[in-house]
């Protein structure tokens, strides 16, 4: 086998590497690309997915009075989500207002991102928060034998091999590649 991923694709590589290992088989190569190690110390926040949690971090990033008041009614987390784009189109809150507040970052992971429309947007910004809290609550479950090649971009903070070597049974092996994370 031989196995790459990059970004939260390097969390799936490895898992994949992991479960391959553990079912007898040998890996030829695998390889992470400016992949987050694991956070073995997060706290219990970056756990918590509750309504209460969702609401807080809405209210955080759009501190407008009377969402906050339409929000308060919702009891249920799977209205919460239709209940703020009925709120953003009562408001005529158009897509570019909501890209306005994406951090630049962001709008180059989503697909089509200067193409789609509110709904589409909101649904692509939920895609992204509930990927990046999987992999951040991803601890693996054991070591992996199999040489880990990571590929570190020099422009880029986001990918460091140290959170993967705990996971290794042999060294990492680094190589630095210059861009940053999207090059």
């Amino acid at each position: 086998y031989w196995i790459a991923g990059w970004s939260l694709g390097g969390t799936v590589a490895f898992e994949l590497a992991l479960q391959i290992e553990n079912q007898g088989e040998e890996l030829a190569f695998l390889a992470l690309i400016d992949s987050p190690g694991p956070d073995t110390v997060a706290g219990e926040e970056n756990r918590e997915f509750t309504l209460q949690s969702q609401l807080e971090w809405i209210w955080d990033s759009l501190p407008d009075e009377s969402i906050k008041d339409k929000l308060t009614r919702v009891k249920e987390i799977k209205n919460l989500w239709p209940t703020i784009i009925e709120f953003l189109e009562e408001n005529n809150v158009t897509v570019d207002i909501v890209k306005s507040m994406i951090p630049e970052f962001l709008s180059r992971i989503i697909p089509n991102y200067h193409s789609l429309g509110l709904r589409e947007l909101i649904h692509y910004l939920n895609l992204n928060r509930t990927l990046i809290r999987a992999r951040g609550m991803y601890v693996p479950d054991g070591k992996i034998n199999s040489p880990l090649h990571f590929f570190s971009a020099t422009q880029s903070s986001s990918g460091l091999p140290e959170g993967w070597s705990t996971f290794c049974a042999r060294s990492v092996k680094v190589k630095d590649i210059t861009g940053d994370h999207f090059s």
